[in-house]
């Protein structure tokens, strides 16, 4: 589970991603960090 720090600073990354980056290596990194934010929601939403 990330902490709310973590939380802000990957959708801050998410959001800022730099121009540099293209093609496949955006992609695979906007997709890790999507997965990270959709495995900490369904953390927080379906905790044990």
């Amino acid at each position: 589970m990330l902490s709310v720090n973590e939380h802000k600073k990957i959708k801050w990354q998410l959001d800022n991603i730099p121009e540099s980056i293209k093609g496949k290596p955006r992609q695979n990194l906007r997709a890790t960090l999507k997965k990270k934010l959709h495995e900490h929601e369904l953390i927080s939403r379906f905790a044990p």
